[in-house]
């Protein structure tokens, strides 16, 4: 068994690192099960009680269903988590405590896009990068979903604000006008689309495992730096998955890594 300590604070700035969204959950689950497949071992993921059982400030079961639901996703016996009532520890504090435990964990850096409080010289680290290079391309958990014949999945809301409003607080959001444009270039190739993410509530494919179904039958994903991003890389190849970002703006160590990864990454002028 490899025990796995999630960062208990951001290596990017001086605060929690909470997992607060689907992706940073997908990201970590995909460090672990990688690690599985490489080392033929199973890997317990630990967390501090802020990426566990608080939400937005509070407790919630939120993040634990979430949690929850992403781990089914992968083989039984490959992934499990193991969540800690405790928050806020320096890093070489938090794996103190869970030797207290006896609990022989290790925690993380990222050799290819090191944030500026990523390297902790008192830790014995492993890169994380490189349980990112492989694209396991999972085994859905769903099937018998009806899906067009020739189709690509397609996700461009944010932050609970539809593809069809603007949204000037999130740098990821793609202009409307520009995500129709999109959309009529599949379409006018023949491919249908199937809507993942928030925008597909009403729809067979609102939840995780099912969208994972889809992309898994897709001829590719189309959509921005977001969580269902981070699902396509467990259910696709990099050269299936094509982003859209706005050009000029900041990009994530996420975009970044993919292009790395042979992603298609392409900039939008707005």
């Amino acid at each position: 068994m490899k025990h796995i300590a999630l960062r208990s604070l951001s290596n990017r700035r001086i605060a929690a690192y909470t997992t607060p969204g689907l992706g940073d959950r997908l990201q970590a689950c995909m460090i672990g099960y990688n690690y599985h497949l490489k080392h033929n071992t199973p890997v317990t993921l630990h967390l501090t009680w802020d990426k566990w059982g608080i939400y937005r400030d509070q407790e919630s079961d939120f993040k634990i269903n979430s949690w929850n639901e992403i781990l089914s996703l992968f083989p039984k016996g490959s992934l499990q988590i193991e969540a800690h009532k405790i928050s806020n520890l320096q890093e070489p504090n938090w794996i103190k405590y869970l030797q207290k435990k006896n609990i022989e964990a290790q925690t993380y850096y990222y050799s290819d896009y090191t944030g500026p409080r990523d390297l902790v010289e008192e830790l014995d680290l492993f890169d994380a990068s490189e349980y990112l290079k492989n694209y396991p391309c999972l085994k859905p958990i769903v099937s018998d979903l009806k899906l067009p014949e020739k189709f690509v999945t397609f996700q461009f809301d944010s932050n609970g604000v539809p593809s069809w409003q603007d949204n000037s607080a999130d740098i990821r959001k793609i202009p409307p006008m520009k995500i129709e444009q999109i959309k009529a270039y599949y379409t006018h190739r023949g491919y249908d689309t199937v809507i993942v993410g928030g925008e597909a509530k009403g729809t067979s494919f609102i939840g995780i495992k099912e969208a994972g179904y889809a992309m898994s039958k897709a001829s590719y994903h189309i959509g921005t730096d977001s969580g269902f991003f981070h699902l396509a890389n467990l259910y696709m190849k990099p050269n299936q998955i094509r982003i859209y970002c706005n050009k000029g703006f900041y990009q994530s160590h996420h975009v970044l890594r993919a292009i790395d990864n042979n992603v298609a990454v392409m900039e939008i002028d707005i």
